[in-house]
């Protein structure tokens, strides 16, 4: 069997496919009232940003969830969206570079959040990503 590098390749890709199935599974939490639901959805996106690979369509998908979750009402939430943005620090290329201005938009204004937690989050953030 001359399989040689293709079972990375297909493994690699699987893994792919749990992600998002992951992904589309979690994501009608982010309408429920419950703030754990909203909470655990974000948290789950923010880590998947990192597992993204090289399918920017996934990657783009996951930051077009997050990014509106910096005005959920609930500090957690909006903290977990502003950690899963710093975490494209992981996977940053240049294809991200049409969506970068909202990115640190994002991050910037999140700064003048009331919530201590949440400014030191996009703090940290805006850094990762600039860095």
């Amino acid at each position: 069997g001359g399989s040689g590098g293709g079972g990375v390749a297909t493994a690699e890709s699987e893994k792919l496919q749990q992600l998002q199935c992951l992904f589309k599974a979690v994501l009608p939490y982010f309408m429920k009232h419950f703030i754990g639901q909203r909470n655990s959805a974000a948290v789950v996106v923010a880590e998947l940003i990192r597992h993204t690979g090289n399918d920017k369509t996934f990657l783009d998908q996951c930051v077009q969830e997050l990014l509106p979750r910096i005005s959920d009402n609930e500090p957690r939430v909006r903290r977990q969206a502003l950690v899963g943005l710093g975490n494209l620090s992981d996977v940053w290329s240049s294809e991200l570079i049409q969506t970068a201005p909202a990115i640190i938009a994002s991050l910037t204004s999140a700064i003048e959040d009331q919530n201590e937690i949440v400014c030191l989050s996009a703090i940290r953030s805006l850094i990762k990503v600039l860095g």
